[in-house]
């Protein structure tokens, strides 16, 4: 047993004097039995160090390059700072060990027992971790890049700011590590668990992460980046701020939050799901999510303005307050936009029957082709947009503010049009069967081929209004009237009628005027929206200072000359205006 220290021990105390420290090798016993503990000096001098018993050995800062540690029990042995590079440490046990900065580059621990090990700032990149035990390691800023980590167990570890960039870890369990800014890019993670694991900052760009399992992990902010997803499980993970742009197979269902970019999914037979969430509190919405599933979710006062929601499912969300600004082809059925900050949306073809869009701001907005039926418009502005081919039978359109609306061919059958200002409106072909106008005003509106069959029509009015035909309505004495005519009777009809049409016909020609100049301003400045966005993709990152504050600038006094017209301040809008445009002409 052990020959050579068995030798030594037998010897002279003279010979042993002589003896010098060469470098010995040791045989293992058949079945490799630990043997006798062994010094640091004797483990140096040794280069066979199979089933060596080293346990609780100080061995820091020595040489064990390329040693054979095959089996070698080290449990509780510091080795800090020591030389492992190249050394074969299969199947041997480091349990509970310290290998803080301990160099392990291009070894083999093939199926080693590391649990519990400290290995703070150690190197092992190009080493053979595969089946691995490395649970509950402390190893925060560990090199494992190109290394071998097949079938590794991780669970627990603390791997944060660890560098395992290209690393291959098939089937690896990462369940809950701490891993925040971990560095994962471009490694072979197929089947990886990483259950519970904290990834928050992590880099997983590029990374093959088929059939991987993200079940309550936390990636608020991770990089996944033209990340390879197919299969992959994210059941209740926090995936807030990810960027996912470029990756493939993304499937979010059952996640949390919302992540900061996402590939499309239209037409990919995928579409990602966000329905019924709160997402009130998200900032940063991706800038895709055509076709995705937020159906009943919660988005009040969400800033969507920048997102692009072509043909989403929205159908039972809530967007009180929300900012749209394209949502074609959409599903927003029964969807609540009460307040919704709308102004140029595109929803042509949209879905939108029984949405909820009183007092919302629609000016310009794009709804031709849309199904409103049996919206909620009440109070709503609708200047200058356009709902051309539109259903909308049995909406509520008390009391819009709809002048210059282009409404051509839209279907208005049976909606309430009470007090509806539809001046100046292009209506020609619009249909109005059994509607309700009562008070409404049509005064210069354009109404060839309109239909008005059994539509209540009392004190509307259609004066300077084209090709106005009547026919079929019905109309009914106001109260009103009737106190007034009393009246007139009494005091003389023939003095107060002129009077009383003069004063109207000025009110109305002041009317379209204020209405004309609010179409003209709702138009060039919806025009300075659409160039500051443009400016905004075309400016490149390194812009210089001057450009910038230009386009800033223009950006602002695009917000107040909205905000201006929005109040009815038509004056202080047309000032904002030409102060974005001087702006953008310093572009």
């Amino acid at each position: 047993m052990w020959p050579v220290l068995v030798l030594a021990l037998t010897l002279s105390p003279a010979v042993q004097t002589q003896a010098q420290p060469a470098v010995q090798k040791t045989q293992a016993q058949p079945g490799c039995a630990t043997g006798p503990r062994l010094s640091a000096r004797q483990a140096a001098a040794t280069t066979d160090l199979r089933c060596a018993n080293l346990r609780g050995a100080d061995l820091d800062g020595l040489d064990l390059s390329h040693r054979d540690l095959r089996r070698a029990d080290l449990t509780g042995a510091s080795l800090k700072e020591a030389n492992l590079s190249g050394a074969n440490l299969s199947g041997a046990v480091l349990a509970k060990a310290d290998l803080s900065e301990a160099n392990l580059a291009q070894s083999d621990a093939r199926g080693a027992d590391l649990r519990k090990a400290t290995l703070d700032d150690a190197l092992f990149y190009y080493a053979h971790l595969e089946r691995a035990d490395l649970r509950g390691v402390s190893a925060p800023r560990i090199k494992l890049y190109q290394s071998q980590l097949d079938g590794a167990k991780l669970a627990g570890a603390d791997l944060s700011d660890a560098d395992v960039y290209y690393a291959d870890g098939r089937g690896a369990d990462f369940s809950e590590v701490k891993a925040p800014g971990i560095q994962l890019y471009n490694a072979t993670l197929i089947g990886a668990a990483f259950r519970g694991a904290d990834l928050s900052k992590a880099r997983l760009d590029s990374t093959r992460l088929g059939k991987a399992v993200f079940d309550g992990a936390v990636l608020t902010e991770a990089n996944l980046r033209a990340a390879e997803l197919t299969g992959a499980r994210f059941a209740g993970a926090d995936v807030s701020g990810v960027d996912m742009s470029e990756a493939s197979g993304v499937d979010l269902t059952g996640s949390a939050g919302m992540p900061k970019n996402l590939p499309g999914a239209c037409g990919e037979g995928t579409a990602y799901d966000f329905s019924g969430r709160d997402l009130t509190a998200v900032e940063d919405f991706p800038d895709d999510l055509r076709c995705a599933n937020l159906s009943g979710a919660k988005l009040d006062g969400a800033d969507l303005s920048s997102v692009k929601l072509d043909r989403a499912d929205l159908h039972g969300a809530s967007l009180r307050g929300a900012r749209l600004r394209y949502a074609k082809g959409a599903n927003l059925t029964g969807a609540d936009l009460s307040k919704g900050e709308l102004s140029s949306v595109e929803l042509s073809g949209a879905k939108l029957a029984g949405a909820k869009l009183d007092r919302a701001s629609l000016s310009s907005a794009h709804l031709d082709g849309a199904d409103l039926t049996g919206a909620v418009l009440t109070g709503a502005r609708l200047s200058s947009a356009d709902v051309s081919g539109a259903k909308l039978g049995r909406a509520d359109l008390r009391d819009i503010d709809a002048t210059s609306l282009h409404g051509d061919q839209a279907d208005f059958t049976a909606a309430r049009l009470d007090a509806a200002d539809l001046s100046s409106a292009d209506l020609r072909g619009a249909v109005f069967r059994d509607a309700v106008l009562t008070g409404a005003d049509l005064g210069s509106a354009e109404l060839r081929g309109a239909d008005f069959t059994r539509a209540e029509v009392t004190d509307l009015d259609v004066e300077w209004a084209k090709d106005a035909d009547l026919a079929g309505s019905t109309s009914r004495l106001g109260a009103g009237w009737i106190v007034f005519w009393s009246i007139a009777g009494l005091i003389g009809l023939a003095v107060l009628i002129p009077v009383a049409r003069g004063m109207a016909r000025g009110r109305r020609r002041a009317k379209a005027r204020r209405a004309s100049e609010v179409g003209r301003l709702t138009k060039e400045i919806a025009q300075l929206g659409e160039d500051i966005d443009m400016i905004d993709r075309d400016l490149p990152p390194g812009a210089d200072e001057r450009a910038s504050e230009h386009w800033r600038a223009a950006l602002d006094a695009y917000d107040a000359a909205r905000r201006a017209l929005e109040e009815g301040e038509l004056e202080e809008a047309a000032r904002q205006l030409l102060s974005g445009q001087r702006a953008m002409n310093l572009l």
